[in-house]
């Protein structure tokens, strides 16, 4: 139960995903400036895209994600990528609002594909209880993200 994919902040926040007696803990412990888990404004997402570089991920065909390539949850269990961009959907959003997933299995290989960063767009932006807001500076534009504080 120990991973060696993704660092202590992703491991926490999947475990809260998937909260089991089992709990998974993490090895991993490098660090690049930009680690762990975020909220962005979907406004946000094209310089966010253009600085990180993250691969898209999104829970099925129906999860927009406009004009990126992305992949379903279901196309990338067994990957792993330093960075990725997850595009929320009304279940996912549900549970950042405390309502725990009914079906978390598919949302848990999401959001334990990144080694360093998760950010997850929402199309209806809210700072869920466990994030706090901070800046991130993206070259030289200044964006206000949700940070995960478990």
């Amino acid at each position: 139960n120990c991973s060696r994919r993704f660092n202590k902040d992703i491991c926490k926040f999947a475990n809260s995903v998937y909260p089991n007696s089992n709990s998974m803990c993490t090895c991993m412990n490098a660090v690049t400036g930009h680690d762990g888990v975020f909220i962005i404004k979907e406004k946000d997402v094209d310089v966010y895209y253009q600085y990180f570089r993250p691969t898209v991920l999104k829970y099925d065909v129906k999860t927009d994600t406009g004009n990126y390539h992305s992949l379903n949850f279901g196309e990338c269990k067994g990957m792993t990528f330093d960075r990725v961009l997850m595009y929320s959907n009304g279940v996912f959003d549900k549970f950042l609002k405390g309502i725990p997933l009914t079906s978390p299995s598919k949302y848990y290989v999401g959001v334990t594909r990144p080694k360093y960063s998760l950010a997850i767009v929402q199309l209806k932006y809210f700072l869920p209880e466990a994030f706090k807001e901070v800046e991130l500076l993206l070259g030289e534009t200044k964006i206000v993200v949700g940070y995960y504080q478990a």
